[in-house]
This record gives structure tokens, sequence and C-alpha cells, in this order.
């Protein structure tokens, strides 16, 4: 519970800083990955970034070790722009 309180104060903050910086941060079509590690630090951020790369055959746009109750892997993963995603992007 901690942790998703945490993740909804950053990506809070997150979107008040791009607003006020006037440069968009992520894509709508970003995927967020967040996964508890309670074995080796690497070995969680890799698990995350083998999903970003090899499952939705994205490419990894910022990951990071967070330091809650246990150790947290944070990857942002950006897949393949679609023509949805693509005309939705310049929508906005």
């Amino acid at each position: 519970m901690q942790l998703i309180k945490a993740l909804v104060a950053w990506v809070t903050l997150v979107l008040l800083t791009a607003c006020g910086s006037g440069s968009v941060l992520y894509e709508r079509t970003d995927v967020h990955l967040v996964l508890p590690c309670h074995q080796n630090e690497s070995v969680c951020l890799q698990k995350m970034t083998d999903r970003c790369v090899n499952t939705l055959s994205g490419r990894v746009m910022e990951s990071e070790i967070r330091e809650e109750d246990v150790p947290v892997a944070y990857v942002v993963c950006r897949p393949p722009q679609t023509d949805t995603g693509d005309q939705a992007g310049t929508a906005n």
C-alpha cells in the first residue's frame, strides 16, 4: 500500500513538473514496470528490462532501483508506436 501511495505521489509530481516545463516527459503509450525486489537488485532490473525489450518489443526510456520497504525495480518502457498511437500523440 505504501508503494502505491509513493508511486501516485511521484507520478503527480512528475505530471505537475511536466505541465510547468512545457515539455513531454512520457508518451501516452509508455508502460511503467514496477517490481518489488526480494533478491539481487540487478536481477530484478534485468527482468524488467528483458520484459520491455522481449515481451513488449519496446525500448527502455528510464530505469532505476528505488528504495522503499524493499528495493523496487522501476522501468519506463516505450513500445513501438502503432498508427493509432502516432495519431494520439499528434492530437495532444
